[in-house]
């Protein structure tokens, strides 16, 4: 009983840093909103309904809140991981070119300017390398806390993008060709 509730809390406190990108460790058991925050909290609660839609959207923030619950590295990351597939693998992409496509979609998402863009799709690439040492060769013991912040953070701001955004999945997809050309 008191796992699943320090489990909860966690996910709660995790979830509030999805929509409020408190980016910092808080003690658990108190939390503290600053104040300038506040208001951004109230108008994202009362705006936003649960489940998200599209269905997808909901798939990932659910995995990404379940990834905080699991107390294995390699596991947090992997789960972190399918998060980004759920949200940017069209689900017919060739074998050989998903970890591209991811990596393009995201950075279509999250990038602002050429230099981010490229920087997001060599971030994506080396986090889908790791995830194939991972789940192909068995090697949890290369995975790093840092890894799996840099794939939560991914995560977390692609949920809050195409969210804020009103994407589809297909919006999504069209968005990386458009920027490809």
């Amino acid at each position: 009983m008191l796992c699943h509730l320090l489990t909860s809390m966690w996910a709660i406190r995790e979830t509030l840093n999805l929509f409020l990108n408190l980016n910092r460790t808080l003690p658990l058991g108190g939390y503290k909103i600053p104040e300038i925050r506040k208001e951004e909290l109230r108008t994202f609660l009362s705006e936003t309904k649960i489940p998200l839609e599209p269905r997808f959207l909901d798939l990932a923030f659910n995995e990404y809140e379940l990834s905080y619950s699991i107390r294995n590295l390699a596991l947090m990351f992997l789960s972190s991981m399918l998060c980004l597939e759920v949200l940017y693998n069209a689900g017919n992409d060739p074998p050989g070119m998903i970890a591209r496509r991811l990596a393009l979609r995201c950075s279509s998402i999250l990038g602002r300017t050429r230099l981010q863009r490229t920087e997001i799709e060599a971030q994506v690439l080396e986090l889908y390398r790791l995830r194939s040492y991972v789940l192909h060769e068995g090697l949890a013991e290369q995975v790093k806390g840092s890894d799996i912040e840099r794939a939560r953070r991914l995560v977390r701001e692609s949920i809050k993008t195409i969210h804020q955004m009103g994407l589809t999945k297909v919006d999504v997809i069209r968005r990386a060709m458009k920027l490809q050309k």
